[in-house]
């Protein structure tokens, strides 16, 4: 057993006898972990180009050379990279404890959390037992997981400078896409009201779809904070691009108008084609028609055929954004 799990369960098994479950350590092999991820959806794709059902992975990898030999020299060439990262050691970031009851774990919570700067600076003068001390001489930056299927394990370690420069990047291309719907539709105002409405509506969902590919691009190491980013950017771009770029487009003696080009009825023209072009997109399908009637019936085996009848991905953040705007 590792020194560091053997400490481990033998520090935490203190606050209570056999109520340490596991003790988990989680390495800082990012670069390790999204090559094991890379080569496994190259597999996969290989796989769904077969024709047998039954193959070993050996037999696999000699027949996409002789079918796809650019599959197969990245598939090669994932494989030898794997073996590189996988002989190299790697320092531990974080150990996970699993305790038989919350009470047990509420109990280390309270004897062990201390503020940050406390722990920045090793000061143990403000932990009240000694003994809960780690080996004596470090202060334990403790705090409460989340579930393990909440962690994103690819951006688990990632520094903070690489995030703030990441979340620098995704807002610029925010903000470029705002102006760009901006543009769009002050001109489509100048030739139409409707025209606009409903060229505000396909926008909503177009960048919609563009800006979760952008929040891809950012680096969370949980879940919920990466649903939290997406709803701020959909939420942002969906409130200017509906009600803010209407007032900025419109004069203010619009706002008191009658007519097609006053403020009120643009507004009801807004919210009509939003209620209609959304929910009808939406119940079309248009993608999830064309894998199930195009592009299943054309797969090279079963295994290809069922990825085709799989659903979309839900996003809270954007199911969060569409019920409260």
């Amino acid at each position: 057993m590792p020194p560091i799990l053997e400490n481990g369960k033998d520090f935490f098994s203190k606050f209570g006898k056999h109520e340490v479950v596991y003790v988990t350590v989680a390495l800082e092999n990012d670069g390790l972990v999204q090559a094991l991820s890379e080569r496994r959806a190259l597999l996969q794709r290989a796989s769904f180009k077969r024709i047998e059902e039954t193959i070993s992975l050996e037999q696999l990898q000699e027949m996409i050379g002789f079918t796809n030999i650019l599959l197969y020299k990245k598939l090669k060439r994932m494989n030898e990279t794997c073996r590189e990262l996988l002989h190299q050691s790697y320092p531990a970031s974080a150990v996970f404890v699993t305790f038989q009851t919350e009470e047990c774990q509420r109990r280390v919570l309270k004897a062990l959390r201390v503020g940050s700067i406390y722990v920045a600076t090793n000061d143990s003068s403000h932990i009240e037992d000694p003994n809960h001390v780690f080996c004596g001489k470090l202060v334990l930056d403790v705090e409460e997981v989340v579930e393990p299927s909440a962690i994103r394990w690819k951006d688990f370690n990632k520094s903070m400078t690489a995030k703030v420069l990441q979340r620098i990047c995704t807002g610029a291309i925010t903000i470029a896409l705002l102006g760009l719907a901006f543009f769009a539709v002050q001109r489509a105002f100048h030739y139409d009201v409707h025209v606009a409405t409903y060229l505000i509506a396909i926008l909503n969902i177009l960048v919609s779809n563009i800006l979760k590919l952008v929040n891809n691009l950012e680096s969370h190491s949980r879940q919920g904070t990466f649903q939290a980013s997406l709803y701020a950017k959909l939420a942002t771009v969906r409130w200017i691009n509906t009600a803010i770029v209407m007032t900025i487009i419109k004069p203010f003696t619009a706002t008191i108008a009658v007519g097609e080009t006053a403020l009120i009825p643009a507004v009801y023209a807004v919210l009509k084609a939003e209620i209609i072009t959304a929910p009808v997109l939406h119940m079309c399908d248009i993608l999830g028609q064309v894998k199930r009637f195009v592009l299943a019936p054309r797969a090279a085996n079963q295994a290809a055929m069922n990825s085709y009848f799989r659903g979309s991905v839900q996003n809270l953040g954007e199911k969060y954004t569409s019920s409260r705007s």
